[in-house]
């Protein structure tokens, strides 16, 4: 199961600007793409959310012996900071989770 219906949104912290909304049906990103191709970042702090909570129902329903009633992290945030120099670089900030636990990294 892919994590679609799983974020949030990403916020560049330093505006408050909030760059993606996924329930705005009339937005055609997906999960894996919360930014077009031809926008560029702007310097500062970002913050991506995870409502890990109602993806794990999705998830349970699907395989309910696996996954728990609640989640140990009802819901993950992932900051990032993009300098200057990196605003026209791409950023692949991939979260790989499970009922306990996750990780994140910046890839490729």
């Amino acid at each position: 199961m892919t994590n679609r219906g799983m974020c949030d949104g990403i916020t560049h912290i330093d505006t408050h600007n909030k760059n993606h909304d996924p329930h705005d049906d009339s937005s055609p990103h997906s999960i894996g793409d919360l930014l077009s191709a031809s926008h560029v970042l702007q310097p500062g702090r970002y913050r991506i959310e995870f409502n890990t909570t109602a993806y794990m129902s999705k998830c349970k329903a699907l395989h309910p012996t696996f996954f728990a009633d609640a989640p140990f992290y009802p819901r993950v945030e992932i900051y990032f900071q993009v300098a200057p120099h990196q605003v026209n670089e791409h950023f692949h900030v991939p979260l790989t989770w499970n009922p306990y636990g996750y990780s994140t990294y910046r890839g490729s």
